[in-house]
């Protein structure tokens, strides 16, 4: 895949990652996906460490702000989907049924950044870019590929999403009844979502957005994940016209996906 420039509104364009040890962590994604790391000085003596590859950004990892860490969130992946006028589009997220969780703010001239909270709880970040476009690496293997909501209420984030980003929803029937949703920006798959499984919504897991990295050998990817400490949550999974894909866990506690897409 050629460098990218420009991200499409509407799609997703970046992801980072919060995490109670930065330094175990870009060791930990810095192994795995081949990623090397130019640390940058954000307000309040942060630091915002860029993840590169080719010298072009693919995500960015930061610690954990002392607030959230105190009320016991977990380290965790944001995923960013491209605006073309943050202002007006985070605006319609409480008429919409959400929340305006983070209020537009500038960030050091790179962009514009808000967060929205749909019906049923999961966050979601929106950036209008200005210096910074998003990832100038993605589509590729050890890239940002896609982006997936699990989700308590399929029908209120279906609604929210479709007011906030014009996102047109298309269901897939993958068998035993289960609906797997894509969101469509005009033909192009922007982002998926699908309905929490009923074990999981027993253990009263939050609804959230998650993120998947491209790999070029998944079952390769997920031996490595082990050696380096962090955890397979599920079996390597095959989807017809997807490709291999598996959950798994950094060693801070940090979900993310894998997939190998299909050829």
């Amino acid at each position: 895949m050629p460098d990218m420039k420009k991200h499409q509104p509407g799609m997703l364009c970046w992801a980072d990652l919060a995490t109670t040890d930065a330094r175990g962590a870009k060791k930990f994604y810095g192994s795995l996906f081949g990623w090397e790391f130019d640390d940058q000085p954000i307000p309040g003596d942060g630091v915002y460490s860029m993840a590169l590859l080719r010298g072009r950004s693919v995500a960015a990892l930061s610690a954990m702000p002392p607030e959230p860490k105190s009320k016991g969130v977990p380290p965790h992946w944001n995923a960013y989907i491209a605006v073309k006028d943050l202002k007006k589009t985070a605006a319609k997220a409480k008429p919409a049924g959400g929340k305006l969780f983070a209020p537009p703010m500038d960030v050091m001239g790179q962009g514009l950044m808000a967060i929205v909270q749909d019906p049923s709880g999961a966050l979601l970040c929106l950036w209008q870019p200005k210096k910074h476009p998003g990832a100038g690496v993605a589509l590729e293997p050890n890239s940002l590929v896609w982006a997936e909501l699990m989700t308590r209420d399929p029908k209120a984030a279906r609604a929210f999403y479709k007011k906030v980003l014009g996102w047109s929803p298309k269901d897939m029937e993958m068998g035993e009844g289960f609906v797997y949703t894509v969101f469509n920006v005009g033909k192009k798959g922007a982002v998926g979502m699908m309905e929490m499984p009923p074990e999981l919504q027993k253990q009263k897991m939050p609804s959230s957005w998650g993120v998947y990295f491209a790999v070029a050998n998944a079952k390769a990817t997920l031996a490595k994940v082990k050696k380096l400490g962090g955890k397979v949550l599920a079996p390597l999974h095959e989807a017809e016209g997807v490709g291999k894909f598996a959950p798994l866990m950094d060693p801070q506690g940090a979900v993310f996906h894998v997939l190998e897409p299909e050829m």
